[in-house]
């Protein structure tokens, strides 16, 4: 079961991720166009629905319906339904690699001339 930030988890100290090679395998290099996937996200900003955050604060988001790539995305399951939501590990790692496509270009075209 995913939960949704709405449990507020608060850290003074960085959030750490199991990311080491030591603790994987049937590794790859990621092979999807992450600029077009990020490029096709709406960032967007909203007021939740009152049953999950009754305070109506104004916040900035992605619009989880927007993310085109499964390997950010988790199911939310709640006895209210379930829905999309964002796996922020896979998002973080999806914007980077957007933002090293967008240096490759870049590095592309001053070569050129």
């Amino acid at each position: 079961v995913t939960q949704s930030y709405h449990t507020n988890l608060t850290s003074t100290n960085a959030v750490t991720v199991d990311s080491s090679e030591t603790v994987k395998h049937d590794i790859a290099p990621y092979v999807g166009d992450a600029l077009a996937a990020v490029m096709d996200m709406d960032v967007i900003t909203f007021k939740h629905n009152a049953w999950l955050d009754p305070s109506e604060t104004v916040k900035l988001g992605i619009r989880a319906e927007s993310v085109h790539e499964p390997l950010a995305l988790n199911t939310i399951e709640r006895k209210e339904g379930n829905y999309p939501g964002l796996n922020l590990y896979g998002q973080v790692a999806l914007l980077t690699r957007a933002l090293q496509q967008v240096n490759e270009r870049l590095d592309r075209a001053l070569a050129a001339g």
